[in-house]
C-alpha cells in the first residue's frame, strides 16, 4: 500500500497478527507477539547499524521493518482481562490503538456505553485487573489530536473507533463516496454484511468507522501519521541501547519486555487450569456416585432375582 503525502511516496505494510482465541497458554502467546516486534526492529538494527545509520534530516520511512502501530480488535460488548495485559504488554513496546470489531452488534447506545467502559478501563488497568504482589498494569495511551478528529467530525468522545468488514462485497455505486475514496472503477467492491432487517456497509459512516480509521492511519490526515512515526524512532532508539546493553541476545530483551505482564498470564493460567482441575473433581465426583447408586440398584436387582428363583423352587 502506498500512501502519498509532501511529494514522497511511504510504502505501508500491514502485517495480519492472529489473536490469543482461545490458546491456553497465554505467556507463550504474548512472547510470541513481543518477541516478532522486536525481532523486527533487530533487523533495522542491522540494516542502519543501529542508530548510527540514521539520517535525522530525512526521517521518515527510514525504518522498514519496524511496527508503527499496532491495531488492536476488541469483542464487541465486553473487555477480557486478557485483553487489557496483552494491550498493556504491547503499549510498551508500539503504539496500541483499539477498535472495537463487529460494531452492527450493537444499538447506538450500547455502543456509546460500551466505548466508555473501553476508555475507563484503559485509563487504570490495574483497578480491572488488580494485583497485591504484581507490578500495576500500565496502558501507554496514544491519542489522536483533537484537531485531527475535529477535522474528521469526532471528539474523543467517539474514540474508539467500532468497525465491520465482510467476506461478501457488492460495487460502489455512490458516486460521492466514489470521488471521496479516489476511484475511477465502477467495479470496485465494498465489504457489505446482509441481514433479514437490512444491509450494513463498511464504508458507510452510519455503520463503520472503517473509512474513518483509514484517513487517521493511511490518509490525509498525515500529522497522526507524522506522530506515530517520531514515536516508533524514539522508540527503535531505546531498543537499540537496550540491544547492544545486551550483547545484541534478543531473547534477553524479549524476556526483560515481557516480564511486567507476564505474571498476570501465568496467574491467570493457574487459575484457568484451577477451574478445570475442579470442574474435572466435580465431575468425576458426580460420576462415582451415579455408579454406587447403580450399583447399589443392580445388587438389588440380583437379590430380587434370587429371591424368586428360591421360591418357584
Amino acid at each position: 500500500m502506498e500512501v502519498r503525502e509532501a511529494g514522497r511516496r511511504l510504502h505501508v505494510t500491514i502485517q495480519d497478527m492472529p489473536g490469543w482465541g482461545d490458546d491456553i497458554n497465554l505467556v507463550r502467546y504474548l512472547r510470541v507477539v513481543v518477541d516478532f516486534i522486536l525481532a523486527q526492529r533487530a533487523k533495522d538494527y542491522e540494516l542502519l547499524a543501529g542508530s548510527r545509520g540514521l539520517n535525522e534530516t530525512a526521517m521518515c520511512g527510514q525504518l522498514q521493518n519496524s511496527l508503527t502501530a499496532c491495531v488492536y480488535f476488541l469483542t464487541p460488548h465486553r473487555v477480557k482481562k486478557v485483553d487489557l495485559i496483552i494491550m498493556s504488554a504491547l503499549s510498551q513496546l508500539v503504539t496500541v490503538i483499539p477498535v472495537i470489531a463487529k460494531a452492527d452488534t450493537m444499538t447506538e447506545k450500547e455502543l456509546e456505553q460500551y466505548r466508555k467502559e473501553v476508555r475507563t478501563m484503559l485509563s487504570a488497568p490495574s483497578k480491572y485487573a488488580p494485583s497485591k504482589t504484581l507490578a500495576p498494569l500500565d496502558f501507554n495511551t496514544f491519542g489522536f489530536a483533537a484537531d485531527v478528529l475535529a477535522d474528521l467530525g469526532l471528539n474523543p468522545e467517539n474514540m474508539p473507533l467500532a468497525l465491520i468488514t465482510s467476506n461478501d462485497h457488492e460495487p460502489v455505486v455512490d458516486t460521492a463516496l466514489q470521488a471521496e475514496l479516489g476511484l475511477e472503477s465502477p467495479e470496485v467492491q465494498q465489504p457489505v454484511r446482509n441481514y433479514r432487517w437490512g444491509v450494513a456497509y463498511a464504508l458507510n459512516r452510519d455503520h463503520s468507522d472503517l473509512l474513518t480509521l483509514k484517513r487517521l492511519l493511511l490518509g490525509d490526515k498525515v500529522d497522526s501519521l507524522y506522530a506515530m512515526l517520531d514515536e516508533s524512532y524514539s522508540r527503535y532508539l531505546t531498543f537499540c541501547k537496550q540491544y547492544e546493553a545486551n550483547g545484541k541476545q534478543l531473547p534477553l530483551i524479549v524476556q526483560n519486555a515481557a516480564a511486567m505482564c507476564t505474571p498476570y498470564l501465568e496467574y491467570d493460567d493457574y487459575s484457568n487450569a484451577k477451574t478445570a482441575l475442579d470442574s474435572a473433581q466435580q465431575a468425576m465426583s458426580s460420576l462415582m456416585a451415579e455408579n454406587k447408586v447403580l450399583v447399589e440398584r443392580i445388587n438389588a436387582l440380583e437379590r430380587g432375582r434370587t429371591s424368586m428363583t428360591g421360591a418357584r423352587a
